[in-house]
């Protein structure tokens, strides 16, 4: 699982934050940077879908820009970091994608597609015990949330990394 990869702080490192530090997390993480340009919901809710289409046309620099801008408006909101983990796999961007997926996972423990954009990711950085690992879990929360579709492309990679 993914969010168990996270490096351990140094025997001695400051890992604590400071009240002002915790606080601008707090207002980071609760949207600050959304209510102090004065958007909405509802205006994010229409970026996404732009970003959508952007990703879907090929305009990939577009749609980077706009999934970005969307989980820094709003980092605690599920479909903008899933669109941000599904850019970044299509874009490449693997390492970034894990980024992306661990807050997936973070954000809703139980949802199959943030282990299932962290185990494609860790299969195409070639961590193949990450890969496996996250898959497996991907596929466990896929038959409990009953997603046929999601089952089938997790089986088919579990296959795929067990083949010769």
């Amino acid at each position: 699982m993914v969010t168990q990869r996270a490096k351990a702080p140094a025997p001695g490192e400051q890992d604590a934050l400071t009240a002002e530090q915790q606080e601008a997390l707090v207002w980071f993480w609760d949207g600050g940077v959304r209510q102090m340009f004065g958007l909405e919901q509802a205006d994010l809710e229409i970026a996404l879908g732009l970003g959508n289409a952007k990703m879907s046309a090929g305009d990939l620099p577009t749609a980077f820009r706009i999934y970005t801008s969307l989980v820094l408006c709003d980092p605690s909101n599920f479909r903008y970091q899933q669109g941000l983990a599904n850019f970044c796999i299509k874009a490449g961007e693997y390492e970034s994608a894990i980024q992306a997926a661990s807050s997936m996972i973070v954000l809703k423990p139980d949802n199959p597609l943030g282990y299932y954009f962290s185990g494609a990711a860790c299969l195409a950085l070639g961590y193949l015990a990450e890969a496996k690992e996250d898959i497996a879990d991907a596929l466990a929360f896929a038959e409990h949330h009953d997603d046929p579709a999601l089952q089938t492309e997790c089986q088919r990679l579990l296959h795929q990394m067990d083949a010769p």
